[in-house]
């Protein structure tokens, strides 16, 4: 009898056991006002909005995502649905709006959970198959037409998702191709104008546009790459380096920072911690000489602001030597629309262009703010700029009636400054290293 149980016991354990599948389904309606349900704005929470204008999906791609598994599903009019390989917890729902837009001017964008990065891509993360009845998605018409469009000068673009800058680009005069001083690029070359400057764009799930007519591409000009012109990629392996990350490596060097005074390290690199946003103006601009090294950790927001309205140099960093400067921030990096040029023509590449310079680092969001129906400020930084969670531009030089400027200048540059690449602190180094198996061979 006892060996009968045994018996029993080990077939049980031994029998295989298959995961129950699932799936997700709901529908798809138009409300610009939808909001997620309950407690902040999580993706884990579903969106919740009006259902009175059911949209067909016709173009519209659900997913089903989790760590081994993606799941493509289909609609059946304004219905979707897609299978899961089990009922776990975790998947993150994913649908995909047709990206270019068919028609720019009433572009379909998600109205509720869209990604930070991507518009294009309403996303609801650690969701359960079992859960709802119906998981909706909420999607809004907006007008993307605006030509307003930024640049890049030396250094290259990295984006998790899309990288979209239509360049102005028309056999009509009054575009940049014809305009006297613009380069219709992307990425232009360096302030020296160095040929083979420019880099190259980079993106890890998304597409990269530099025109609304299909086919065009102007991410260099042959004036400025001599090689390896139109080049990008489609993926990349860039490890994330954040507040946390970088922290942790210098927490025990950090003194407190009470005020957002500029600082004078008597050791380099100097390393600070602020508690709190913290905010530069023109009352109290930064100046680093190419003698100092600094670091700031910011555990709130870094506010950029120029109260004068005067078109100031708010942070800048001397060349040559070892001058160096980071903001590491664990908030949003949010520059005023007051920083900038009133003059929309002002030449990047003229001493002292640069309004903001240095590496700026955040967790968040980097918003360069703009105004609304009047033309804003040009927009000028030099350095390192990443936004772990997206970067928003909002400039435009248009008016109403009138978007003739934005069809002759960028209204944000961006220029990469190779001094501040060199002179990173050993503290801010590290070394990545991936080890994959890979076939052996016999040694002749």
């Amino acid at each position: 009898m006892i060996l009968v149980v045994i018996f029993i016991i080990f077939f049980y354990f031994l029998t295989p056991t298959s995961a129950q599948a699932g799936s997700f389904s709901g529908q798809l309606y138009e409300d610009p006002d939808a909001i997620p349900i309950g407690f902040g704005t999580s993706s884990d929470n579903p969106c919740d909005g009006k259902i009175t204008s059911p949209i067909a999906g016709a173009g519209f791609k659900p997913k089903a995502i989790r760590t081994g598994e993606e799941g493509v599903g289909y609609f059946m009019g304004e219905t979707y649905t897609v299978t899961t390989s089990t009922n776990n917890i975790d998947y993150k729902v994913v649908l995909q709006l047709p990206y270019p837009p068919e028609d720019p001017a009433n572009a379909w964008q998600c109205a509720c959970n869209a990604n930070p990065l991507d518009p294009y891509q309403c996303v609801y993360t650690n969701q359960d198959p079992t859960k709802y009845t119906s998981l909706n998605f909420f999607i809004k018409r907006a007008n993307t037409n605006n030509n307003a469009w930024w640049q890049v000068l030396g250094g290259s673009i990295y984006s998790k998702y899309h990288i979209q800058s239509f360049i102005p680009y028309s056999e009509l005069p009054g575009y940049c191709n014809t305009t006297p001083g613009c380069v219709p690029a992307l990425i232009d070359s360096d302030i020296d104008m160095n040929m083979e400057s420019p880099g190259f764009a980079f993106t890890n799930q998304g597409k990269i546009s530099t025109s609304q007519t299909t086919g065009n591409v102007f991410l260099h000009t042959t004036t400025s790459r001599s090689n390896a012109i139109q080049a990008n990629a489609m993926s990349f392996d860039l490890p994330e380096e954040g507040y946390n990350y970088f922290y942790k490596k210098m927490q025990k060097e950090a003194i407190n920072l009470p005020s957002s005074q500029k600082p004078v390290p008597s050791t380099n690199p100097g390393i600070y911690l602020h508690e709190g946003n913290f905010t530069i103006n023109d009352l109290n601009s930064w100046h680093v000489t190419n003698s100092e090294q600094i670091i700031v950790f910011i555990n709130g927001d870094l506010n950029i602001d120029d109260t004068s309205g005067t078109d100031q140099q708010i942070i800048t960093v001397e060349k040559g030597n070892i001058g160096f400067l980071a903001f590491i921030v664990h908030g949003n990096i949010n520059i005023s629309a007051n920083v900038g040029h009133t003059n929309a023509t002002f030449n990047p590449r003229t001493a002292n262009a640069p309004l903001v310079e240095g590496v700026f680092i955040t967790d968040k969001i980097i918003r360069i703010d703009g105004l609304q129906d009047v033309s804003d400020k040009k927009f000028i930084g030099a350095g390192t700029f990443v936004g772990w969670e997206g970067i928003q531009l909002n400039r435009s030089f248009a008016v109403p009636g009138d978007n003739s400027v934005n069809n002759q200048e960028p209204a944000e540059v961006f220029i990469f400054r190779p001094d501040l690449t060199v002179n990173i602190p050993g503290k801010m180094k590290s070394a990545h290293f991936y080890a994959r198996e890979i076939q052996p061979k016999s040694l002749q």
